[in-house]
């Protein structure tokens, strides 16, 4: 599956669906939140939290996320939260 697909070790999942590997240290620490480092670039895949299979629970965390962050944009150029004074 690896050299057929390009999956990363031939696993479906893009990493094992392991202890080690789930809830706040998947893909990795510090990204467990379907953000990356580039505004506005979110991440949602078998790789993220959820986990693979065809349940589709990565993609609605990651939606709720990034309308959460939306929200909180709007509300930072609307009434300035999280301005400075």
């Amino acid at each position: 599956m690896e050299h057929e697909y390009g999956l990363i070790g031939g696993n479906i999942f893009h990493g094992e669906l392991t202890p080690d590997q789930l809830f706040h240290i998947r893909p990795a620490p510090g990204y467990a939140d379907f953000t990356t480092p580039i505004d506005g670039l979110y991440q949602c895949s078998s790789a993220t939290h959820g986990g693979g299979g065809v349940t589709g629970i990565p993609a609605l965390l990651c939606s709720r996320r990034i309308l959460a962050d939306e929200r909180r944009r709007r509300l930072t150029r609307r009434f300035g939260f999280g301005r400075r004074a």
